[in-house]
């Protein structure tokens, strides 16, 4: 019985999952770029959308994973409140999160803006708003898709567009906007099986022998 006993604490301890954890991280940087590639360094207004003349604007969020272990199995960005206002006549506008490939925030690019807006859609949300309103909270979910890239190298952004853009009135969401952080990050990580190792392995099995001896 005493045999039996220590095998399966031993098989249980091993077999127990790590622990989750809920992580939030802030942007460490956050943006804009226009469709001619202008970009400004030191200026973290978010502006998204088009101003009705001819200028769109995607916004980016670069966020500091360099510290996050584990898996992720769930992940979310919730945009702050109070970050500007919404400028727009409809009575919502259509918020798009997307994967990034290129490095925003280095400097005027046509590639980054082009990418800020386009690829992989991790998810995307209605906002409701009147004209003129504060901008406040909001969350959208990230597809399992950003998992995998979230854990790439320490590094992840995220670009947001606007859907569905008119030419000749402007829809905007965070106008005016100067928030640093602008954005959080929300990851659920883990739980993942722990291996039992070799030498583990090899003394399982010979518990388990021993075991089975004791009861003939």
């Amino acid at each position: 019985m005493k045999f039996r006993s220590i095998l399966a604490t031993l098989i249980a301890a091993w077999s127990l999952p790590a622990a989750a954890a809920t992580i939030v991280i802030d942007s460490a940087d956050n943006g804009w770029y226009t469709n001619t590639g202008s970009h400004s360094a030191s200026n973290t207004n978010t502006w998204t959308g088009t101003d009705g003349y001819g200028t769109y604007r995607n916004s980016f969020y670069n966020f500091d994973v360099s510290g996050v272990t584990g898996n992720v199995t769930a992940a979310s960005i919730t945009f702050l409140a109070g970050n500007g206002q919404y400028n727009s006549i409809d009575a919502y506008e259509t918020v798009q999160v997307w994967d990034v490939n290129t490095v925003p925030g280095l400097g005027s690019s046509l590639a980054v803006y082009n990418d800020l807006g386009s690829g992989v859609l991790y998810g995307q949300t209605d906002y409701y708003a009147s004209n003129y309103e504060s901008m406040r909270e909001f969350t959208v979910s990230l597809s399992s898709a950003s998992f995998a890239d979230i854990m790439a190298d320490g590094f992840f952004s995220v670009g947001t567009s606007l859907a569905s853009l008119a030419s000749n009135y402007r829809q905007v969401l965070w106008s005016s906007s100067s928030y640093l952080p602008a954005a959080r990050l929300t990851l659920e990580t883990g739980p993942a099986a722990v291996p039992a190792p070799a030498a583990l392995s090899l003394l399982l099995l010979g518990l388990a022998g021993t075991c089975l001896r004791r009861a003939k």
